[in-house]
């Protein structure tokens, strides 16, 4: 497959001086500042200009484009669920300490003491609290994952069409076989 990939971009190229250095400098630099306009808001807010990013740098006549401009959707969600992440496990901490001060789980995040628990509380994909969920000998902790939407604590692994349960630990779907 390289093989035809190299020989379409090959092919790709004989267009360029049609279309011109300034013209691919001018696209190449409006695509980046589209990308660094979506890559500062929160994930939630502009979730659908991800896809018409990606469509205006796939479609694209332009080889360079094309080729050289990267999705950078799957760098913001890894970078996004890292920071949830973070986040989780540092509310878990909290959490638990919260219990071994008191013998009792919070009522809320809000019971919660830290000096940047606004922040920390925030779940990235949703731009809300993470959810929490206080039972009478636990709690469950979750964010709402990819779709940005709460799913009710229905975990996905994927982080993509369901929720992302941080407590209790879920335990990791069995291995494929042969893979």
């Amino acid at each position: 497959m390289l093989g035809d990939e190299y020989e379409r971009f090959s092919k790709d190229l004989t267009k360029l001086p049609a279309i011109g250095f300034e013209a691919t400098l001018r696209e190449v630099n409006a695509c980046y500042d589209q990308i660094e306009q979506w890559s500062a808001k929160p994930y939630a807010a502009p979730a659908g200009q991800v896809e018409r990013i990606n469509q205006r740098i796939k479609k694209n006549p332009n080889p360079v484009v094309r080729t050289f401009v990267a999705d950078i959707s799957r760098a913001r969600i890894l970078d996004d669920r890292a920071d949830a992440a973070g986040r989780a496990t540092r509310l878990i901490a909290l959490i638990l300490v919260h219990h071994g001060a008191t013998g009792n789980y919070p009522a809320s995040l809000g019971e919660l003491k830290s000096p940047d628990l606004k922040q920390i509380r925030m779940d990235p994909f949703s731009g809300r609290d993470f959810v929490y969920k206080r039972q009478a000998t636990a709690f469950t902790l979750y964010g709402v994952g990819e779709n940005s939407k709460d799913d009710g604590g229905q975990h996905d692994e994927s982080w993509k069409t369901g929720d992302f349960v941080f407590w209790p630990v879920q335990q990791k779907p069995p291995a494929k076989a042969g893979g």
